[in-house]
Formats: C-alpha cells, sequence, structure tokens
C-alpha cells in the first residue's frame, strides 16, 4: 500500500516545479469517516488546491447501506 499522504506530496512537487501531471483522480475508502480518514484535511486540501483533480471517498460503516471504495471505481470510471 502506497501512503496516501507521500502521494499528494509527490503531486504537489511537481505541480510546484511545474511539471505537468495531468488529471489525477483519487478514490479512498475505509469504515469510518470520523475513525479512519486520517489523512482527510491534506487530501480535501489537495483537491482545492487543484493538486489532485478529484477526491472520491467511501466510509463502508457510516450508513445504513455500506459503500465499499470498490462500488465508487464502478460508478465514476465511465464504461467503453
Amino acid at each position: 500500500m502506497i501512503s496516501t499522504y507521500k502521494i499528494t506530496d509527490v503531486l504537489l512537487h511537481f505541480s510546484c516545479t511545474g511539471k505537468e501531471v495531468g488529471e489525477t483522480v483519487m478514490y479512498f475508502g475505509c469504515r469510518h469517516k470520523s475513525e479512519d480518514f486520517i489523512y482527510q484535511e491534506e487530501l480535501e486540501e489537495a483537491e482545492k488546491d487543484e493538486v489532485l483533480t478529484q477526491l472520491n471517498v467511501a466510509f463502508s460503516r457510516d450508513q445504513e447501506h455500506k459503500v465499499p471504495p470498490s462500488h465508487l471505481t464502478a460508478v465514476c470510471v465511465p464504461q467503453s
């Protein structure tokens, strides 16, 4: 597993040095937002600063109907 924080760190580095990165879409999932979303501030800031093009999150136990992260990719990625 690659550290989420390190990914945003690398993207920010490229962005600050003027290197073209292209669109960056991140999927992040965990059980509970309040307990497990440990890089929430950093990821939301990266999306706000356009270091991440899009941040998709799923919290599988925070609602009645479980939403695993794998379901996000089926919804967000266009089918060919």
